[in-house]
Order: C-alpha cells, then sequence, then structure tokens
C-alpha cells in the first residue's frame, strides 16, 4: 500500500482534489520507467488574500527528468533542465558553489 505520511505534490493532487497540471502529464508513469528520477523544476501558483487568510493554489508543475545521479555533490542540479539550474550552473563559474545560485537571481 502507499505511504500516508509521504506527502508530494503528485500525492497532494490526489489526495486533496486540487486541480494542478503536471507537464509532462503522465509524470507518475514516467517516473516509474526514469533511470534516475524527475524532479520539479518550474511551478506556477496564484495568490489570494480574503479573510484574513492568504491562499495559495498550485496551477501547473513542469518537470524535468534527472541527467545526472542525484547522489552527486550538487544533487544533479546543475545539469537540470530549468530555469534554477540555470542559475545554479551560472552560481557555479560566479562564486564558485552550486547553491548559491539565490545570490545570482539576486543580481539578476
Amino acid at each position: 500500500g502507499e505511504d500516508e505520511t509521504y506527502v508530494s505534490d503528485l500525492t497532494l493532487s490526489r489526495r486533496s482534489g486540487m486541480d494542478i497540471r503536471f507537464i509532462p502529464e503522465d509524470i507518475a508513469k514516467k517516473a516509474e520507467l526514469s533511470y534516475f528520477d524527475w524532479r520539479e523544476a518550474e511551478s506556477v501558483y496564484t495568490f489570494s488574500k480574503g479573510g484574513g487568510r492568504l491562499e495559495i493554489t498550485p496551477v501547473f508543475k513542469r518537470f524535468s527528468e534527472e541527467n545526472t545521479p542525484p547522489t552527486l555533490y550538487n544533487h544533479g542540479f546543475e545539469n537540470m533542465d530549468s530555469v534554477g539550474a540555470l542559475y545554479s550552473r551560472a552560481s557555479s563559474h560566479i562564486f564558485g558553489d552550486w547553491n548559491a545560485c539565490g545570490k545570482v537571481m539576486g543580481l539578476a
């Protein structure tokens, strides 16, 4: 059976009934067949405020197949097909640290 304590975007959408678009649409099936796995690459959310609450609703999530083993020092992040990975590659060159991508985003 499924581990009820494990939560991911895929299980969240199934359990809550949220209408989240996944790209590729058959990500669960592709993940089963992938050598390394798939990771979230980009996400889009809507934000609304009402009744003293902030509602954050996921609209879509694009996943990217991992091209390198996630056990590398940088978890294979530099080699992903995503905007975040692009910042990670730039931060490796600028700061010598793949995980300083937030600094590069701040410079942008």
